[in-house]
Parts: C-alpha cells; structure tokens; sequence
C-alpha cells in the first residue's frame, strides 16, 4: 500500500508539473482560516486519509470527489481550534480519544501502537489526524462551559415519553444506522440537496458520505451503531419509521444542517423488567444532547461569520 499511495499523492497534485515544483505545490496556500493556513499538502493528507479509512480506491474520481469536504472538514478544525484556545480549555476524556484510535486501528488491520507507524509508510500527517479527534473533545467540553445553564429539560416532556416507551410492551425497536450529516447556511441547502440525492442514486450512500458528510462519524464510514428507538430525536425518528431496512430517508434540516439516514439493519430488542430510573436519565441525556448538538451548530456558524477566511484561487 506504502508504494500506491505515495505515487497516488504524486499523481494528484502535481498535475502537469514536473517533480522539481512537488515541493512548492505541497506548500502551496488553499485557504486561510484566521491565523491558519491550509497548504495542498495538508489537503492531501486530509483526502487520502478519508478514502483509506472509507475503504475506497485512491483514484483521481475519488479524489475529485472527496475535496470539497476535505477542505470544509479542515476549515471547521482550525475554526474550532482558534475557539478552543481562546477559552484556554484543555479539559477532555482521554478515553474517548484513546476509544477512537482503537477503533480506526481496527478498521485499518493494525495494532492501535502501530498506527503511527501506518500513517509514517504512507507518508499521511498522524499528528494532525490525532489532534482533529482531540480538538472536536475539547470544543464539545467549550460549548457545555458556555451552554450548560442553558440546557433546560422539561420534565413534563419526559414523564410523558417515558409513559408512551412504557406502554410500547416492552418491545424496543433498534436501528443500525448511518449517516450523511454537514452544516450548510440556509440559502444553499436546496440546491445542496440535490445535489446528495444525485449522488446517492448514481454512485451510492458511501460515496455521498465521502463527497458531502463534515460529522466526525465520516471517519467511521458514516456509522452511528445501534441505537434505541427512545434515544431517537422525534424528526429522525419520524423519518426512520418509514422506511425499511437498507433504505434512505429523506433530508433532515434546520436552519443549518443537512442529514441523511440509511437503515442497515433492524432489530427488536425485549425489555424485561426495565430500570425505570435508567430510562428516564438516557431520555433526559437524549434531550441534552440535542440541545448541545443546536448551540454547537449555532456557535461554528458564529465563529465562522466573524473569522476572516481567504481562499486562494
């Protein structure tokens, strides 16, 4: 693989120059982000990765394919990186972080020590694909500092959904599922949209994960495992029940993102004298998370309109 990849990297971007301007090229500006740039070698490392760990062909299509939300991927890091240091915040679970690694090891055959080594033969940036997953910690950790007061559940609400699981006989429905998901402002989502149902239906959901997703879970083909359908927002879960195992439902807005579901399988899982103590804490922590996962939308989008960002034509 050392050898593909390297000529591959070679390949994609020195287009019709010769080898004696690689360097420059690799150097090269694409996009100012504040007080950080992004090189073509920083783009490069951030393609390849992505389709090495997508499981998919190092060709040119794909590389076409895969640089706009290459560059939207890196634009969104530093933005938050650029946040992070301004709170000073250094506070995150190591064993998230350490859970990732070990889960990307997986998916790429080798030893979670060894992946250092994997990203050296091919010549890929470890350090910066390491610190992304870290600076995505430490943001979460900034936007619950800045939001937590203002994270209010309705208790009414909860009782109440927890009467109608109660009532279901006990019988969970779970989804196996993936996801396309990506911020957009308001103005370009219909046109966007179109734009990942035809890839969709031409080339197929992993491409269109691949080509659109800016959501950490594209590091893990788009995977969001098994989930109850209790811990499900009321408008994805009001999509999912239309649909049947391996289809796709339609997008899923707000006024700043874009998501996309697949079913990958289905299952039904019995509760036998459920902890009814433990079910009302996993609703109230679903309905946590949603309300972070709004302000931390709403806060890059902020960030983003007051950092000056330059790309280079």
């Amino acid at each position: 693989m050392k050898s593909n990849l390297k000529i591959f990297c070679l390949l994609i971007f020195l287009f019709s120059f010769t080898n004696n301007v690689y360097c420059k090229i690799e150097n090269s500006i694409v996009l100012k982000v504040g007080n950080y740039i992004i090189t073509e070698g920083d783009l490069r490392n951030e393609i390849l990765i992505n389709l090495i760990l997508n499981g998919r062909e190092v060709s040119q299509n794909n590389i076409n394919m895969s640089k706009n939300s290459a560059l939207n991927a890196l634009k969104n890091y530093y933005l938050k990186k650029n946040e992070v240091e301004k709170y000073n915040e250094d506070r995150f679970n190591r064993d998230d972080l350490d859970n990732y690694l070990i889960k990307i090891s997986n998916a790429l055959n080798v030893q979670k020590s060894g992946l250092k080594t994997f990203f050296k033969e091919n010549d890929l940036n470890y350090e910066l694909f390491e610190d992304r997953y870290k600076t995505n910690l430490l943001w979460n950790s900034v936007i619950f500092s800045l939001y937590k007061n203002q994270i209010n559940i309705n208790m009414i609400e909860v009782d109440n959904e927890l009467e109608k699981l109660m009532n279901m006989e006990n019988k969970i429905k779970e989804y196996n599922i993936s996801e396309i998901q990506l911020n957009v402002s308001q103005e370009n989502m219909d046109e966007l949209i179109k734009n990942i149902k035809k890839v969709i239906q031409n080339e197929g959901f992993n491409s269109a994960i691949i080509k659109f997703s800016t959501s950490p879970t594209k590091n893990n083909f788009g995977n969001l495992g098994w989930i109850s359908e209790k811990s499900l927002s009321s408008n994805y879960l009001n999509e999912l029940k239309k649909l049947e195992k391996g289809e796709i439902s339609n997008a899923i807005t707000d006024k700043e993102s874009i998501v996309f579901l697949k079913i990958n399988d289905l299952r039904y899982n019995i509760l036998k004298n459920p902890d009814l103590k433990k079910l009302k804490e996993q609703i109230i922590n679903k309905k946590k998370n949603e309300k972070l996962n709004l302000f931390s939308r709403s806060h890059l989008a902020n960030v983003e309109n007051n950092t000056l960002i330059e790309l280079n034509k």
